[in-house]
């Protein structure tokens, strides 16, 4: 409801300058006006306020967005009044303002320095990586379009504060990791004399919880919890495979979604994988061949499956990293080490491949099954050396587990 004596103008308001989000959100048209565009402050902040209507229920919103604005025109779109508090966007519009780039002179932006960096970085980068790297670019949205040689701090500090308090710790934390590495690459590419990030050091801005990485389990009653948690998986029959998969292999979650058919060998001496270098996150180490324990290779080879392993809902298409993200979710050990997750799995293998097996697997040999960075003359491993002893490694552990209550 309206009262008549409400201001048109949000600026009117008694209650604007000590408490602007709430008196945005509380706002409402004049009865029979549509739309409202109104300045909130000098340096070019404007909000858009425009009715919509629902086409089924015929409910009436309110869709409020912050823009920048120059000589009354609204010149960026900044992000929604619901994702994006009035600080926050007074801060973006006043970097506009006074990194405003004088109007017919070319400038580099932003976008343009990201994609020859995604250009050159293809050469190195796995596309797990390429694809994540975009990900964390969508966070830069606020600031893409701008001219990266007048691009400040505060821009970037702007997009890090609403990660850091939405408590979005591990996006913030690949935020500002990527943003370094961006501007790192524009200074080297002389597109900025210098980065804006040079000398800030972000552990003294942003305090978050202490980690040590992704979750793990040490006991052998979580081992057994852990082994019969993913085998009377609740959800999907893939996702329960996947999982299952996951525990026996230790593989990478990008390794088990896209898991074909391609992918699963069999020679004389049994079952393994094969992985080309551009399926797996360190290149470096060429071709990926990890030999598996005859049991778990019939189990896959019998599956009634088509070109992929594991599908998502509808069958259409692979599983989605969401969805095996939080698949582990419900997922409750005795003595949580952290939570626990897919990549989790990696680290279980490690821990109880060095404290129960330590006399049969060396270090060298888990980092083979692990697919971890491999330097020297040891890189260059034969290819049938290379499978007999991850199939050594696999059985063991695959015996383990089934011992502890495993079941494909």
């Amino acid at each position: 409801m309206r009262f008549t004596s409400q201001p048109d103008k949000l600026t009117d308001f008694v209650a604007f300058r000590a408490h602007p989000d709430e008196t945005i959100a509380a706002y409402t048209l004049p009865i029979g006006k549509k739309e409202s565009r109104q300045k909130l402050d000098e340096c070019g902040l404007w909000v858009k306020i425009l009715k919509t209507t629902a086409r089924k229920s015929k409910k009436v919103k309110l869709k409020k967005d912050y823009y920048y604005g120059e000589q009354g025109k609204l010149v960026k779109f900044l992000g929604s009044a619901k994702d994006l508090s009035y600080k926050t966007a007074l801060k973006l519009a006043k970097e506009l303002s006074v990194g405003a780039t004088p109007k017919g002179k070319a400038f580099t932006t932003l976008a343009s320095v990201f994609d020859s960096y995604l250009s050159f970085g293809s050469k190195r980068w796995a596309p797990q990586t390429m694809a994540k790297k975009l990900k964390i670019y969508k966070k830069f949205a606020p600031i893409k379009d701008k001219d990266i040689a007048r691009i400040k701090a505060d821009s970037i500090f702007a997009i890090a504060d609403e990660l850091y308090q939405a408590e979005k710790f591990a996006a913030l934390k690949d935020f500002l990791i990527e943003a370094k590495m961006v501007f790192s690459y524009a200074k080297n590419r002389q597109k900025i004399g210098k980065s804006p990030l040079d000398g800030v050091d972000f552990s003294k801005i942003y305090v978050t919880p202490e980690s040590d990485g992704f979750g793990h389990i040490e006991t052998d009653k979580d081992l057994r919890s852990l082994i019969a948690y993913c085998c009377d998986y609740a959800g999907s029959r893939d996702v329960r495979n996947a999982l299952v998969l996951g525990l026996c292999t230790a593989l990478r979650a990008a390794n088990v979604r896209f898991l074909s058919r391609e992918n699963l060998v069999r020679d004389e001496n049994g079952y393994y994988f094969a992985f080309t270098k551009d399926e797996m996150k360190v290149k470096r180490n060429g071709d990926m061949y990890l030999g598996l324990p005859l049991e778990l290779g019939e189990w896959l080879d019998n599956m009634d499956v088509g070109t992929y392993f594991f599908m998502g809902r509808g069958g259409e298409k692979v599983l989605s990293d969401a969805i095996l993200s939080k698949s582990l979710k419900d997922y409750e050990p005795e003595n949580p080490k952290g939570r626990i997750v897919f990549h989790s799995f990696r680290g279980i293998l490690s821990t109880f491949g060095h404290e129960v097996d330590e006399g049969d697997v060396s270090d060298y040999d888990m980092s083979r099954t692990l697919s971890h960075a491999i330097k020297g003359v040891e890189k260059r491993y034969n290819r049938s050396k290379s499978i007999a002893t991850t199939r050594r490694v696999l059985t063991w552990w695959f015996n383990y587990l089934k011992d502890r209550g495993l079941k494909l």
